[in-house]
């Protein structure tokens, strides 16, 4: 936990452990070897952008709206855009961690 200055006061803010699934690592590698095939300095503008918002959801993952989608609304699965693609993943309050699930192209 760390504290973040909230107008007069301090909000004591939780920050949670980020783990990716087998799948959503094969989907940023994928998304990596696709756009490195038009070029090297694409694929890593890309990996670098996603793996930064991945990062982001160490802290207030819960701004990152549910997904509508009633199968995953109901595993309370949220979605985070990062260009052409959405990063869909799970928070785990109790286990302290967000669990990212996959990333999928989005247009």
């Amino acid at each position: 936990m760390f504290l973040r200055k909230l107008g007069q006061g301090w909000l004591e803010m939780q920050k949670f452990n980020v783990t990716m699934s087998d799948d959503a690592t094969d989907d940023l590698f994928d998304i990596v070897d696709y756009l490195n095939g038009f070029s090297l300095a694409i694929g890593e503008k890309y990996f670098d952008e996603i793996f930064k918002k991945v990062n982001s959801l160490e802290t207030l993952p819960e701004r990152c709206p549910l997904v509508a989608y009633t199968p995953l609304c109901e595993k309370d699965y949220r979605w985070l855009f990062v260009r052409n693609y959405t990063i869909f993943f799970t928070i785990h309050k109790a286990e302290n961690f967000v669990s990212i699930r996959r990333i999928l192209y989005a247009r």
